[in-house]
């Protein structure tokens, strides 16, 4: 079976021009949404830069046209794991709290709350532990998975050693 015309890994110009062409001529926002959404992710997961470049501008993208779309929280958290690998820390962790400000009162959820966490500890910004601290009491109670569970239990550690406990 053929893989869809959205799920490229690669990101070239002639790439670009022929996506965004397709995607033009699918109806409906909801379904333009989502095959930006799919594209953008098959694009971060590639991790050029090239690609991640790409992904950067789809999930952009979708943020702009389609605001209200029930990707919003995905793509944000999405954007700031971009954001993360392309080296820019700050514009990241400000993706990952947008992210959590999307999800609120909806369903799905996205894992930004560790993201943020893991990228406070890594990077050493003592000064977001609290916040760090905060959103996973707010956010972590619904970890289905055992990573999501061992990361959690991580930033908690490194923060209550940096603070003596």
């Amino acid at each position: 079976m053929a893989k869809p015309w959205y799920a490229r890994t690669s990101w070239s110009p002639d790439d670009r021009e022929d996506f965004l062409a397709r995607l033009r001529a699918v109806a409906g926002d909801h379904e333009q949404a989502a095959i930006l959404r799919k594209q953008a992710g098959h694009l971060l997961k590639a991790r050029t830069p090239e690609s991640l470049a790409g992904a950067r501008e789809l999930y952009e993208l979708l943020l702009a046209q389609f605001p209200d779309s029930s990707d919003t929280a995905y793509a944000h958290a999405a954007l700031g794991e971009c954001l993360e690998r392309q080296g820019e820390p700050d514009r990241a962790l400000a993706a990952y709290v947008r992210a959590l400000d999307a999800q609120l009162g909806r369903t799905r959820t996205t894992n930004a709350h560790l993201r943020f966490g893991l990228l406070a500890v890594e990077t050493g910004r003592i000064e977001l532990y609290d916040v760090a601290q905060r959103l996973i009491d707010e956010f972590g109670q619904a970890l289905i998975y055992p990573a999501e569970q061992y990361q959690q239990c991580a930033i908690r550690a490194v923060i209550a050693a940096q603070r003596g406990e």
